[in-house]
Parts: C-alpha cells; sequence; structure tokens
C-alpha cells in the first residue's frame, strides 16, 4: 500500500503553523521547507534542476545541463530522460489533502469524512439530522452532543469527558496525539515517524530508509515516480489525479506537474501562465520580466529580439532575412542580390561581370557609367578625359577627335580631309563656294526646263482652241 495519511496541524489566525508554514507548505515569503517557492524554484530562481524561469541551466549558462538536457527533459537529438525532473505533488498536497480537499483516510482539512455510511454515523443518523446537519458529512471529531463532548469524548476546548485533561484515556489528546506528538500509528502531526521517516518509508529529504537512495524497493520516489517517469498506479508518465484546478478531466500529471496540456493542478504552464494567459504572480498577461505566453512583450518581440512574425527591429529573421529574403548584407539564400549578381560580382543569368543590360554588381557599365549616365569617378556626366557615356565631349566630339558630322575640333571633315565634307557642308552648315555654284546652275537649269515646258503647255492649249473652232463651223454648217 501507497497510502499516505497526513495528520491535521494547529494553525494561527494568519494560516501558519508553529513552524511558519501554511497548510500548503510554505512560509510567509511563499518558500517550503525544501527552499521552493509554489513555481519551484528557490531563492537564487532556479528550480530543483537548476534550471530558472527561462530554462538557463545555473551551471552550465546555457539551455542545457551537464548531461545535456533542457528543462524539459528533452537534449539535442529531441530524446527524453525524465530521471532529472521531480514533482511536486502526488496527487495530494504537503499536507496529505487531494484536490477535492480529503486525505487517504477521507478527511479533510477540517477533520470532516467525505461522503461514506459507517455503523456508527448510521445510528446517530437520527441525532444529527435535527441540528440540521446533513449526517453524511461529518467524523467522530466533528459532531458534538448536548452536552458538547464529542464522539470521541473530547469538548470544543479539546478536554476530555472522562480524564478531564486534554488527553484521553489512553493519552492521546482531541486531534489523537500523545504528548510526545505521536498518534497511535507512531507518526506525528507531520506524519513522520520518531525515525524522522512517514508511512513511505521516505525522510523529509525524499530519501527512502532501505535503498538510501531516492527510490523505494519498488523504484518509485516520494511521489510515486519511477527513474523513468512511469507513475506506479498507472502505469504511464501521467499520475491518478484526473483533474485541473477548475475540476476538468485532464487524465492525470507527469512527473513534473503538468498535465497532458502543460497545465499544473493550479492551471498554470511552466512559464506560469494559465489557460486564459495570466500570470501566476504579476496576474496580468505579462511575467514578472514583462513577457506574455507566447514569450512576446508588449512591444511585441520576444527575449530574442523577434517579433510573432519572425522578424526583429530592422526586419530580419532568425536566419538573417528579410521579408524580400535578402540577408543584412543584401544576398538571398541562394547568394544573389536582388539585381541578380552573386558576392563575386558575377550575374546568374549571363555568367559575367555585367547584367543583360550591361551593367556590373555596382551598376556601372564598362566605361564606368551608370543608368543615369554618371561617371563612378567624377560624380559628373564625363569621365575624367572629358567624355560622356556615348564618347562624346561636351563640343560633341568623340575619342577620335571627330562628331557625329564628321568634322573635327579644327573643322577638317574626317573623309575630305577639307571644311567641307563630300556634300560640301562645313561643320556650321554653310555651303563651300563650289557648292553654292552647283546649286545655282541647278536652279537656272530646273527654271529653265520649267520655261520649256511652260512654252510647250502654251502651244498645246492654241492648237486645242483652233482644232474646235473648224469643228463648230463644220457643225453649223451640216445643221
Amino acid at each position: 500500500m501507497r497510502d499516505v495519511k497526513r495528520c491535521k496541524k494547529i494553525y494561527d489566525a494568519y494560516g501558519f503553523d508553529e513552524e511558519g508554514y501554511d497548510r500548503a507548505g510554505y512560509d510567509k515569503e511563499g518558500y517550503n521547507k525544501n527552499g521552493y517557492n509554489r513555481d519551484g524554484f528557490d531563492r537564487d530562481g532556479f528550480n530543483i534542476e537548476g534550471f530558472d524561469i527561462k530554462g538557463i541551466h545555473r551551471e552550465t549558462g546555457t539551455r542545457y545541463n551537464e548531461e545535456g538536457y533542457n528543462a524539459k527533459g528533452f537534449n539535442k537529438d529531441g530524446n527524453y530522460n525524465s530521471q532529472y525532473y521531480y514533482d511536486r505533488y502526488n496527487g495530494y498536497n504537503s499536507e496529505g489533502f487531494n484536490r477535492k480537499g480529503y486525505d487517504k483516510d477521507g478527511f479533510d482539512i477540517y477533520g470532516y469524512r467525505r461522503k461514506e455510511f459507517t455503523y456508527e454515523i448510521q445510528i446517530l443518523k437520527s441525532s444529527l439530522y435535527k441540528y440540521g446537519v446533513y449526517y453524511y458529512e461529518f467524523d467522530k471529531r466533528s459532531i458534538y452532543f448536548e452536552n458538547g463532548y464529542n464522539l470521541l469524548g473530547f469538548n470544543r476546548e479539546g478536554i476530555n469527558e472522562t480524564t478531564e485533561t486534554r488527553y484521553d484515556e489512553e493519552g492521546f489528546d482531541a486531534e489523537g496525539f500523545n504528548e510526545e506528538g505521536f498518534n497511535k500509528e507512531g507518526f506525528d502531526r507531520d506524519g513522520f515517524d520518531k525515525d524522522g521517516y512517514d508511512r513511505l518509508g521516505f525522510n523529509k529529504e525524499g530519501i527512502h530508509k532501505i535503498t538510501g537512495t531516492a527510490y523505494d524497493e519498488f523504484g518509485y520516489n516520494l511521489y510515486g515516480f519511477s527513474k523513468e517517469g512511469i507513475f506506479y498506479e498507472t502505469k504511464t508518465f501521467y499520475d491518478n489525479r484526473e483533474c485541473d484546478a477548475r475540476a476538468n478531466y485532464v487524465g492525470g500529471y507527469d512527473i513534473d506537474g503538468y498535465d497532458r496540456e502543460g497545465y499544473d493542478i493550479e492551471g498554470y504552464d511552466r512559464e506560469g501562465f494559465n489557460r486564459e494567459g495570466n500570470h501566476r504572480k504579476t496576474r496580468t498577461p505579462y511575467d514578472e520580466d514583462g513577457f506574455d505566453k507566447d514569450g512576446y512583450k508588449a512591444d511585441g518581440y520576444n527575449i530574442k529580439g523577434y517579433d510573432r512574425a519572425g522578424y526583429d527591429k530592422e526586419g530580419v529573421d532568425k536566419e538573417g532575412y528579410d521579408i524580400d529574403g535578402y540577408d543584412r548584407d543584401g544576398f538571398d539564400k541562394e547568394g544573389y542580390d536582388c539585381r541578380g549578381f552573386n558576392r563575386e560580382g558575377i550575374h546568374k543569368e549571363t555568367g559575367t561581370r555585367y547584367d543583360e543590360y550591361g551593367y556590373d554588381k555596382e551598376g556601372y557599365n564598362k566605361e564606368g557609367f551608370d543608368e543615369y549616365g554618371i561617371h563612378k569617378e567624377t560624380g559628373m556626366y564625363y569621365d575624367p578625359e572629358g567624355f560622356d557615356e556615348y564618347g562624346l565631349d561636351a563640343g560633341g566630339h568623340g575619342r577620335d577627335g571627330f562628331n557625329s558630322e564628321g568634322f573635327n575640333r579644327e573643322g577638317i571633315h574626317r573623309e575630305t580631309g577639307t571644311p567641307y565634307d563630300p556634300e560640301g557642308i562645313d561643320m556650321y552648315g554653310h555651303k563651300s563656294p563650289l557648292r553654292e555654284k552647283e546649286d545655282r546652275l541647278a536652279e537656272l537649269e530646273k527654271e529653265k526646263e520649267t520655261i520649256s515646258d511652260a512654252e510647250g503647255i502654251i502651244e498645246q492649249m492654241e492648237g486645242e482652241k483652233t482644232d474646235e473652232s473648224i469643228q463648230d463651223k463644220i457643225d453649223r454648217e451640216i445643221f
């Protein structure tokens, strides 16, 4: 049998016993006898496994302990090892009471018994009912008759009816303890015998008297879990408690005290948040460090500086890429920038240092000009030699000294070697004397042709008029 009965303690008006602990086993500062608070952390902020609330280990300074396991019992390979973790509960709190408020013997913290029909209660049914008390809610200690004594013979002041002292004829007081503080079974108010062991054979440090270890001869610890995290009764990773803080069925708690949804018996997860997202200590959506249930602060960023979408304040994710897929240096996962160049300056489409438009990684063509015609060295529209992106200087002359019309700076044409091009036009658009003469002769010739054409037209018109008159005369003679 593994049933444990925790005896009732006497508490002062503030709810603390003679040792300064409340009914849950915590002192005024919120720490139990082992030095841990309700969240399982010591005064330095570390739990029994050496992890703080953020999962950082005391010794290693990382999320893994010396054995390579994190706060949840997993190593980097995802393997679980439960032997490093201990549950604060075993279906009963530190006083030995379950979620419904009863100990293993069926008594609540005030000595009332749960619904059970015992012979002694049955025969007192009629007398109990007349006092307006439902008969099955009480035990021998809680029922007082008209003479002021209960079934055990003690009054409300704890004086025995027979001996007229605080102890009955067997030497036990109203709560069942003798002057040495032990009950008939030999256990004190904390549930330990004279040798310091409880009914299961464990001392206050959780060491078993037979094995000398944290596990009994059957391989289970004080809370009923094996080294592998298996609970003795259910043979699973979860104990036999079936309800959470709201009396919802959850099917038990694991060795760390959490149900299948990750909440403890009080309804809080490992980070101290309940299902509504409020923190155990602050009673707000944020913990003491300002992080919410999902690990984000009010500004929307987590402890690593990333928002819920996975980007930091500079818009870069944990892999180092922004929302467009480029890292802080401007390269994507394939190693190319937004224009298609890799870190060596080779374009992924052309395989050269220039893209399909003729510009390199920095945006300049082979002549050093960008798409706006600005030279990278001078910062102007002309290179150090004074030529623009089209190879022309300020006067419109190319590197060979000639402009688009074929004239050099002295006005000499490339083909003729004279101030005039093959058409007889100089660099200013003026005609040469020879070209003027030729053009004049051409005009005169054209005028001559025009006159000759005009004369022919006149002669034709006169001939057509004469012929018409003769015809008119013939027509008149006939008719």
